[in-house]
């Protein structure tokens, strides 16, 4: 059995993913509450902090059986949670697992975060878990998160159809995505040069909604 971090800093400092806690819950709800995180998910919105303490509820019993990692992803001087993403399908005896269940406030979209802790989750699965597989699944709608994933040059394996139905009814397709052991040096040289062209902080500095650690 692998043993699971509590905490990956990412190679800049300028994040940290912290193991998902319930009092994380009315601040990812406040972080997370816009159309645009929403607009292409699986899962239903929560329509307030309660509905998302439950959801935090339900994935920590998750956690408690190895189905899954969440982790609470904090940024900016004061540390403030912006978001969430985790390992997912967890397959020790397989070495393998999936990055996923990813979501960030708007304002921390397109800036160095994602980039982050996609090298820090990836290079802790790699170097320190031993995976020799780590896939990413895509909804086949979301066109900027198939040019993100594809960006950091996770080879396209194909396409999952029908792969989940959402909490909508539709039916969605998933693009299948995965880097392999003997990939991630030089996907690890081609997210670190794309962090190299990263501003350090999101347009107007603290996202709104974000929670900062201090005052908690």
């Amino acid at each position: 059995m692998w043993t699971l971090p509590d905490e990956l800093v990412t190679v800049s400092g300028r994040a940290r993913l912290t193991r998902l806690q319930e009092q994380d819950a009315e601040w990812l709800f406040r972080a997370l509450d816009h159309d645009e995180v929403w607009r292409v998910r699986p899962d239903p919105r929560p329509a307030s902090a309660a509905d998302y303490r439950d959801r935090v509820s339900g994935i920590l019993a998750d956690m408690s059986r190895g189905l899954r990692w969440a982790f609470t992803v904090r940024a900016g001087p004061a540390g403030e949670i912006v978001g969430t993403t985790g390992y997912l399908d967890l397959m020790p005896d397989r070495r393998s697992l999936e990055i996923g269940a990813t979501a960030y406030s708007p304002a921390w979209q397109r800036t160095f975060l994602n980039t982050e802790c996609k090298l820090a989750l990836m290079g802790h699965a790699f170097a320190v878990m031993r995976c020799v597989r780590v896939s990413l699944l895509v909804d086949t709608r979301n066109a900027r998160s198939i040019a993100a994933v594809e960006r950091i040059g996770a080879v396209r394996e194909g396409t999952l159809r029908n792969q989940r139905i959402c909490w909508d009814g539709f039916i969605r397709d998933a693009a299948v995505f995965s880097v392999i052991d003997s990939e991630w040096p030089a996907v690890e040289a081609r997210l670190r040069g794309l962090l190299a062209r990263h501003p350090a902080e999101p347009p107007g500095g603290m996202s709104p909604g974000a929670r900062s650690e201090r005052g908690v």
